[in-house]
């Protein structure tokens, strides 16, 4: 909130300031974020990944795609356990890295 006195007489202004999809990729706390973007860091740089990452889920998170193709192996009758959620999360980087050097 900005509180202004001016000549004019006292003015009160709120002031929002939202974070980009590039912040909201830096600030991703979720483990299937932190571990897919550490993994795109290690192969294409930290700004390159957000940068890709914003372009691809702006809204600051993978995890509904993560989910979703884990829910896609349950139906098909595969156990998700740890194992497997990190080959799903592996997978997902492996074809941002292949669409981004294309």
């Amino acid at each position: 909130m900005a509180y202004l006195t001016l000549k004019g007489g006292v003015y009160t202004q709120y002031l929002i300031n939202e974070l980009g999809p590039i912040e909201l990729w830096a600030l991703s706390t979720t483990s299937e974020d932190t571990a897919l973007r550490s993994m795109l860091y290690d192969r294409l740089g930290s700004k390159r990944a957000r940068t890709i990452l914003a372009a691809r889920f702006p809204d600051g998170s993978a995890k509904a795609t993560i989910e979703r193709r884990l829910g896609e192996l349950e139906d098909r009758g595969v156990a998700v356990d740890e194992g497997k959620r990190g080959d799903v999360i592996r997978d997902l980087a492996d074809q941002i890295v292949k669409e981004a050097v294309a």
